[in-house]
Order: structure tokens, then sequence, then C-alpha cells
């Protein structure tokens, strides 16, 4: 079926707190089944749910049949390992599961690390050293520290090209830094353009310990970049926080995951760090051993610094930042420092010579005039340079935005839209470089934001042509400048902390190429390229711009000519100097100058018709804009009009099906109510007629019986008697008169027994009579109880009412063996009592006839 899969399971339960192991099993052979809001599975003697909201998925040996789930309780975590399973069918699990609201814990960069439930034993220094490397453990290398507080001695690292390098292939430089951090040692690493410094990071996030590693840059395109988050949300402050410590901490204790964070840190990564304010540093130093508790310093945190701080500087509202290295705390802090000089991006020499006397300020006129001899002479319109194969590197985000949607809008066809599928925590994807939006067309030039594949080239900045989409899902089909065409599918995008997924993105790795930032640029190498640096504002955004060419022989490049104002930098970087006028060329053709002194003979009339033509371009790209945000708007009110009315359709057809159902169940209570009482009544009807016939009976026998006796006795003591008495009188009286002497003894006697047979005959007759009463009253309340438990067998279900019913039938059939034995008994005694009073009787007759017999 398709919503089964079979595999062997092995399940291992450990700590949360500690992650040591307390149980494990192995189930073979068990079958996965998809159930509302989780996963079940079921197996030989084993069966278990795994409620998969919160779950963390690990997926990244599923070619080999092999699926990871975890789920985190209060005091334990559960790690279900499935294995021995087939792939498609568990790309099902995995892709239910996300749905049902799982967390992908296996981003690209960790597809072959799966976190153990149970935490190994932590290992000694050498051999942790040894694993970060990954090669055999090298000779003893001489820990060299190289200020970086001078900026002449600052080197710059910015590109990635060195992806493809293994571990084996690190440089000296390299070794030490992996080794100084493995000391724990905080470090602070920096280097020129291309020297591997990117490619160093990544690769001391990967064999770093994920427990308590950090990931943070200053801005959120570096942070996106090394799949963190941005510094200022790891320490939770706001745009809004000052410099005063105690404030701030107690902001922080406000946020309880901020504060959390810097709790479980061990290790601190903060790329970019020339863009951070050195006040700022001194604040979060302070915050640290405040919120930890602790007088070392940082808090204990091993930190791990990266950046160039001959590149972009820090930025503060009230103009008065300070490099990082210029912190109070900086040389107590750091005090193991490497500069990386081998560079990796660029091969001709010549051009790295250029771009580091660039990168210090220190460029001759030699050099200017070597770049010069291949600049291109540009028209002021810009469609010369549209029509280049290049892409258009600018300052400001404005202008990357216009220059995208005019090119979008030029092109004929259909625009396909991709929304972002947010998972997460919101406010981590603030500022995130990945847009929740990408629209594209056929014939649009585009770039890859995610590595695909490193073997077929298709890296981070990958730029390609759009051929067209396929014909169910709609997913883009890219050529790429390297002859690849490849259907570019959603990706996953994610943000890191404490190796969890604290968010993640999916959405097309696609962006349109004809215009990019140099803030966005960073990191990334362009073969060909379009330098627009009139609008630059800030010291290191021109070296930014030139260090992202590699400028190859085939490289074609160019830029519009305007004057630049910038001003000496305050802490000695000399990369504004003087006024520049910035454009760029290849060594080995038509290409640009890079930097020269401005010319004298710019006419003002020319620059004022610049700036009406830009207005006019303007003015029309708004008018497009304005144009193609009313279509949106319409589109967007015409699906929720569409919404709304599926809305109503559904709650109309919810209603009626409620009604009906109501309907239904009131008619069943109708008819199990009139079948209830049915059923009652005739129970009823019959009980009470039982019950009367038995009652009405047994009472007028009774009294029948009684009334014959009392006849009986009253025969016997005013007819029979007397008769006696009468045809006696006379021999008695003779007897009488003859036994004057012995008359008042014997008449005492007879006085005394008449008063005794008088006595008990009362006695008899008081006992009968309360005896009646006693059993009419018991029976009188045995009605009435059995009438109360009848009619709380009204208020029971049928069986109660069943049992119940049975059980005073019971009562009723005992009551009437009990009257039954107890008129046996009546009968018994009062037929002994009138067997005693017929035998005194005849005892009195035989006397009084025997005396006066003898007397006559």
């Amino acid at each position: 079926m398709e919503d089964e899969c079979l595999c062997d399971v092995e399940v291992q339960v450990a700590s949360s707190s500690t992650g040591q192991r307390r149980s494990s099993k192995v189930v073979r052979r068990v079958v996965l089944l998809k159930r509302a809001g989780g996963i079940q599975v079921c197996g030989p003697g084993y069966k278990a749910g795994i409620r998969t909201p919160g779950a963390e998925v690990y997926f990244s040996q599923i070619h080999n049949g092999k699926l990871t789930l975890i789920k985190r309780g209060l005091d334990t975590l559960t790690q279900y390992n499935f294995h021995n399973g087939q792939m498609k069918q568990l790309i099902k699990i995995r892709d239910f599961a996300f749905k049902q609201g799982a967390v992908s814990k296996t981003p690209v960069e960790m597809q072959k690390q799966i976190k153990s439930v149970s935490t190994p034993p932590r290992k000694a220094l050498s051999d942790r050293t040894n694993n970060l490397l990954h090669t055999p453990s090298p000779s003893p290398l001489k820990n060299k520290k190289r200020k970086a507080a001078s900026p002449h001695k600052a080197r710059a690292l910015h590109g990635s090209n060195t992806s493809k390098r293994t571990s084996a292939q690190f440089t000296h430089e390299q070794k030490e830094v992996i080794e100084a951090v493995a000391k724990r040692e905080n470090v602070f690493f920096t280097g020129r353009a291309g020297t591997g410094k990117s490619f160093l990071l990544k690769q001391l996030q990967r064999r770093l310990p994920k427990d308590g590693l950090f990931s943070t840059a200053t801005t959120g395109i570096a942070a996106y970049q090394i799949h963190g988050m941005t510094l200022h949300h790891f320490a939770g402050l706001t745009a809004a926080s000052n410099f005063k410590l105690q404030e701030v901490i107690a902001a922080i204790e406000r946020k309880k995951d901020a504060l959390l964070r810097w709790q479980l840190a061990k290790v601190l990564i903060i790329d970019e760090i020339s863009m951070l304010d050195g006040r700022v540093f001194d604040l979060l130093e302070g915050v640290a051993r405040k919120i930890r508790k602790t007088t070392a310093y940082f808090g204990g945190i091993q930190l791990i610094l990266s950046g160039d701080f001959c590149q972009l500087p820090p930025v503060s509202e009230d103009k008065q930042a300070i490099f990082c290295f210029e912190a109070k705390c900086w040389d107590d802090v750091i005090k193991t420092k490497f500069s990386l000089t081998q560079v990796f991006r660029q091969k001709d020499e010549e051009f790295i010579e250029i771009l580091n006397a660039i990168r210090e300020g220190n460029q001759t006129q030699t050099m200017l005039s070597k770049l010069n001899k291949q600049v291109i002479q540009v028209n002021d319109d810009a469609t010369q340079a549209a029509e280049l194969d290049s892409i258009h590197i600018f300052t400001h985000n404005i202008d990357v935005l216009q220059m995208n949607q005019k090119h979008l809008h030029a092109l004929s066809g259909v625009a396909h839209e991709y929304t972002a599928k947010d998972r997460g925590a919101r406010d981590y994807l603030t500022g995130f470089p990945v847009p929740s939006r990408v629209i594209l067309k056929k014939d649009a030039k585009v770039m890859l934001t995610k590595t695909l594949s490193v073997t077929n080239g298709l890296v981070n900045g990958s730029r390609g042509i759009v051929l067209g989409f396929t014909p169910d899902a709609k997913l883009p089909i890219v050529r790429f400048t390297n002859g690849i065409s490849q259907v570019i599918g959603l990706e996953e995008f994610n943000v890191m902390a404490n190796d969890t997924i604290m968010a993640s993105r999916h959405q097309i790795p696609l962006t349109l190429a004809y215009g990019i930032s140099i803030h966005k640029s960073q990191g990334l190498t362009f073969d060909r390229a379009t330098l627009h640096l009139s609008k630059v504002f800030e010291y290191g955004q021109a070296y930014v711009a030139l260090s992202r060419l590699s400028l190859t022989k085939d490289t074609i490049d160019y830029m519009s000519s305007q004057e630049d104002d910038r001003e000496e930098s305050d802490v000695g970087f000399q990369a504004y100097r003087e006024k520049y006028n910035e454009t760029i060329a290849t060594p080995n053709g038509p290409l640009l100058r890079v930097i020269q002194p401005p010319m004298d003979g710019v006419l003002e009339s020319k620059r004022t018709e610049l700036i009406e033509n830009a207005e006019e371009n303007l003015d029309q790209d708004m008018d497009e804009l304005k144009d193609a945000t009313h279509l949106r708007n319409v589109e967007i009110q015409r699906q929720f009009d569409a919404i709304l009315t599926r809305g109503h359709q559904f709650e109309v057809k919810l209603a009626e099906e409620g009604r009906q159902r109501d309907e239904s169940i009131a008619q069943l209570r109708d008819k199990f109510s009139s079948a209830f009482d049915q059923a009652y009544q005739a129970m009823e009807t019959k009980t009470k007629a039982a019950f009367d016939q038995s009652l009405n009976g047994n009472i007028v026998e009774k009294e029948e019986w009684q009334n014959n006796v009392q006849v009986l006795f009253n025969e016997f003591i005013q007819v029979t008697v007397p008769n006696i008495i009468e045809a006696l009188q006379g021999t008695i009286t003779r007897r009488l008169e003859k036994s004057h002497e012995t008359f008042d003894i014997d008449n005492t006697k007879l006085l005394k027994r008449e008063k005794k047979m008088t006595n008990q005959v009362e006695t008899h007759e008081r006992k009968t009579a309360q005896a009646f009463v006693d059993e009419k009253d018991r029976r009188v309340s045995t009605f009435i109880a059995l009438q109360e438990a009848i009619h709380a067998t009204m208020r029971s279900d049928d069986r109660q009412t069943e049992r119940k019913q049975n059980s005073h039938i019971q009562t009723i059939v005992a009551l009437y063996n009990q009257y039954l034995e107890e008129k046996e008994m009546r009968e018994a005694e009062d037929a002994e009592l009138l067997e005693k009073v017929s035998s005194a009787m005849e005892r009195l007759h035989s006397s009084i006839l025997d005396t006066f017999g003898e007397e006559k």
C-alpha cells in the first residue's frame, strides 16, 4: 500500500539533559503507517506512535534506506533509526512528517553528520586536533601570533571557490588556526581576498562539536552564508539597545530564548567582525560575564572571529563607531591572531598585487596605468551595459531592484511566482537574504543562491538563463553558463543554532541576475561584472566589489563614470585617500580603469543631462512598478474573493450537514425514548398486576381465616358454654348447695382458670391483630420501596433496568415465599392454640361433668 513502509527499526531512549543512553531495542520487519498527527510503528510484539509535530528528521542516508526521527521530551529523548527500507517509501514518510510539522535537521552541509543519541566521551586535545584536520597527527607547529590591530597588516578574505579543496589540502596557516581552535583559544583570523577564509570557517563549523556551537555574523547576508544568525539576534540586542550594561542585561533576561543561548554557548563564531562596533564588543563581553556569573573574559565562551578590517567598517547612528580592535577588551580577549596569505581565487599575480595595493590605499600610478590601458569607454545610455553578458554590482538595493524589475518586465511570456514556505520562529527569518517571493519568466537571467552540485559546477553564484518551465509543477528549467541544463526545485534554507534548526525557508534557489548589491555579493566570484561605484557611501565598498572578480582573459566588464567625494578613513585605512573615479577592467583585454584621479574636464551640463535622464528613467520605472503592483493587487483581490466564496460555500455545506446530523440525532433520541417508555410501561403494568394479585389474595385469605376463628370463638363463648351451663345448672346448684363449703375454693379455681383463659384469648387477639398490622405495614413499605426502585430503573440504561427488574421479581418471589412460610407458621400456631383451647374446654367440660355427675 502507498501509505505503508516496511523496514527495521532501532529505538533508543536517552536522557535529554546528559544524552546518556537508557535503553535500546531493535525490532525487525515493522510497518510504518501514516496517521493523523503522526506515524504509527507496528511490528511483532511492538507498537508505538510518533507524534511528528516538532520531531527532528535526519535523512542524509535516505538513499541507503535509512531515516532517523528524534522526539524530545522534558526528561527523555527517543530516537527511531529506520533502516533496510525502500528509498521511495521512506521519502514519502519523510515528506509526510514535514507536512505534519516535523523539522529537518539535515542541511546540505550536514548531510553526512547525523547526531547520535548518546554523547560520546570527550577526547584528548591531540585527538581533537587530529579529528579537526582529518590527517595523521602532524609535527608540532609553531604557534605564530600575528597582531591585527594595525590596518596595514590586516588581510582580506571573501570568496568560497576553495570549497572543492579537501581537508588534506589545508595550508600551513590554516592548520595553525585549526590547532589553536582545538586548544580552545580565542582566535581571530583574517586574510586577503581569496585566501580561503570562508572555506576555513565552514570547515571549523563542520568539525567542531555541535553542542554549544553558535554561528553568527554582523549582517544577515553573512549569517546566511554560514547557516547561522545575526550577532544581535543571538545576543538579544535590538536596534534601540544602548550601551548601559544593566539595562541591556535586564532586556536580555526578559527574552528567554536569548538568555538560554548565552547560558548554553560554548563556542561563538562571529563572521564579518569588521562591521561590529567596538563599543558593542565591549558591551557583549560584559553581558557574557554577568549572565554566566563568572569573571572569565566573555564568560568563558571560546571566540572564533573572522573578517577583514580593510573592508566594510562598522556603522552606528551616532557616527561614533570604532573598530573592534579598538575595543577596550580586545587585546585581553583575543590573544591569538592569524593572517592567511595564500590566494586561491585570483590566479593573475599582477591583478592580485593591484588588489592588495587598492585594499591598503597604496596603489601606484603604474598600476592604474596598466588597468586604464584596457578601459572600455561606455556611452551614457545604459542599453550598451545591458547587452553585455555581465552582472551589475550596485551600492544600493533600490538600484538593484529597478535593474531586475526593468529587465523582467521587458520579457514576454507568463510570469511564474514562487512563494516560500516558512517553518519555525519567524523572527529568525527577519532580513533573510532568500526572498519570500520569486517571480521568473522565460529567458530571464538568474543566479543560484545555493550550492546544488560542486561536481557539476552548480554552486552559489552560478548564473544561467531560464529556458522554460515543467508542465505540471511549473518548475524552472535553467541552462547555466557551463552548458548544464537542470530543473530547479524547492530547496531548504536553514538557520542553525546549537545544532538545531531554529527556522527554515523552502524556496526556489534562484534570483534575478541582472543586478546585485555589493553586500549580497560577498562570498561570490564573478567572471564578468559591471560595477556601478558612483554612489559609494562607505570605506571598503569599492575594494569589496573589485575583489569579486577573478579577471580571467574572457572578462568584459565596465562601469559608468562618476565622481566620488570620500574622505580618508579615520582609522588609517587608505582605501579612499583622494577623490577617485572608480571603474574596473581586465589586464589582458578591453575592460576598465579601476581607480583614476578625477578628470578636470567634466562639464556641468553633461552632469545635469545625466541626472535628468536618470530621473526620467526613474519615473518610467516607477510607473511600470505601479502598474505591476496594481495588477498584482487585482489578482490578490480576485484570489481573496474566490477564497471567500469557497469559504461561504463550505460554511453553508457545513451548516446543512450539521442540521441533518442534529435532525438524525433528534429522531434517534425520540425513537429510543418512545421504545423505552413502552417497554417500561409494559413491565410496570405486569409487575404491578402480579404484586396486586399476590398481595390481595393473601390478605383476603388471611382475613377470612381470622373471621372464621373469631366466629368459632364467639360461638363457643356465647352459645356452647351457656348451653352447657344451662343444661347442668340444676345439678350445679344442687352440688353447690351440697358443697357450699368447698364451692368457694372450686369457684376460685374456676375463676382463675377462666380469667387465665380469657387473658390467653385476649393476648392471642392482640398478637393476631398486631401481626396483621405489622405485616400490612411491612408489605406497604416493601411496595413503596419497590415503586421507588421501579422509578429509579427509568433513569438507568436497558441492561441496568433488566437487572433491577429481575432483582425486584426475585425479591417479590422471596417475599411471597416468606409470606407462605409465615402463613404456615401462623396457621400452625393458630391450630396449636385452638387445639389447646379445645383441649382446655374439654378438660373443663369433663371436670364439670365429673364434679357435678358425682354430686348427682
